[in-house]
């Protein structure tokens, strides 16, 4: 499974972005043994534990004052502007204006 379209597109609109990865077994690059379901659906019931333990925990951390930019993802803003694909020569004119109402100013 891959993140990076995701990834990607969260970056070039400078959207804060952060995936959790858990693994629920190894069969494909390692010879553990047999993978069943059983053990398989043990593995995601843990991580869904895990998962709300640590979001939670974030969250609290987050909520501080001392975090207030970054949650607001301030840091990216403009970090994305010249990291667009398509170079401006070949943009339309509709496209730059589509792009001029989600983002006023940008292009």
């Amino acid at each position: 499974m891959s993140t990076l379209p995701e990834a990607k597109l969260a970056a070039e609109a400078e959207i804060a972005y952060q995936v959790i990865i858990m693994s629920t077994d190894y069969d494909c690059w390692h010879d553990s043994g047999d993978v069943s379901v059983e053990m398989v659906m043990g593995h995601m019931r843990a991580n869904a534990v895990n998962a709300r333990r640590f979001i939670a925990a974030v969250l609290d951390e987050l909520s501080k004052e001392e975090h207030a930019e970054l949650v607001q993802g301030k840091h990216l803003a403009g970090g994305r502007k010249f990291g667009i694909s398509t170079y401006p020569e070949g943009r339309s004119k509709k496209a730059v204006e589509k792009l001029n109402w989600l983002f006023e100013g940008y292009f």
